[in-house]
């Protein structure tokens, strides 16, 4: 069934009926509110999906680079050079970590430019 645009007085009783079942109370709500919290929902699910699989991989990259500063450190024939050349070696990939984001940023903004003159 094909509803019809809400007026300020539906929005507000809709509004209503969403904080109402948002605070546990029994509360009947329409077709339209409920595909829109379950699509708020979705949206946000997914979103802290993706959080949630960023922090795994920063911990597990952290977790690596310890592991291997720890056997570097662990080792008896450890110079203060080697220690300084480790350093660099993270210093480089830190470094083409940063070029890497900055290319992407400077993509995304060509791909929002192309956006924005298309519309």
């Amino acid at each position: 069934q094909q509803q019809q645009p809400h007026g300020f007085l539906e929005q507000h009783q809709h509004t209503e009926h969403l904080l109402d079942a948002a605070h546990g109370l029994d509360t009947e709500l329409c077709v339209e509110c409920v595909d829109r919290v379950s699509s708020a929902l979705e949206s946000d699910t997914q979103r802290l999906y993706a959080e949630v699989q960023a922090y795994h991989d920063a911990v597990r990259v952290s977790q690596q680079r310890a592991k291997t500063f720890q056997a570097m450190a662990g080792s008896n024939h450890l110079h203060v050079l080697d220690t300084e050349e480790a350093y660099r070696q993270e210093i480089e990939v830190l470094e083409r970590e940063v070029q890497a984001r900055e290319d992407e940023l400077v993509h995304l903004k060509s791909l929002y430019k192309e956006q924005m003159d298309i519309s």
